[in-house]
């Protein structure tokens, strides 16, 4: 079996309430190996122990143009 990888078309960064950005990219594959920016930006804001996000923000450079931009409440 051959696996198809690409990576960094989808770009994703956060900013929690205590000021410390986190950033993640997509990993687009042609099985269940893959991972979406968002889960991997998340997944560095809690290996940090850090647990509320301010704002969360996702962008597409193959499409170019902005896909979220959320402004969680606490």
């Amino acid at each position: 079996m051959v696996i198809y990888a690409s990576c960094g078309y989808i770009g994703c960064a956060l900013l929690t309430k205590n000021g410390n950005i986190y950033t993640g990219i997509c990993i687009d594959t042609n099985c269940a190996l893959g991972n979406c920016a968002k889960y991997v930006a998340i997944v560095e804001m809690l290996k940090n122990n850090e647990r509320k996000i301010d704002k969360i923000v996702a962008y597409s450079a193959k499409d170019k143009f902005m896909i979220h931009v959320v402004d969680v409440e606490s």
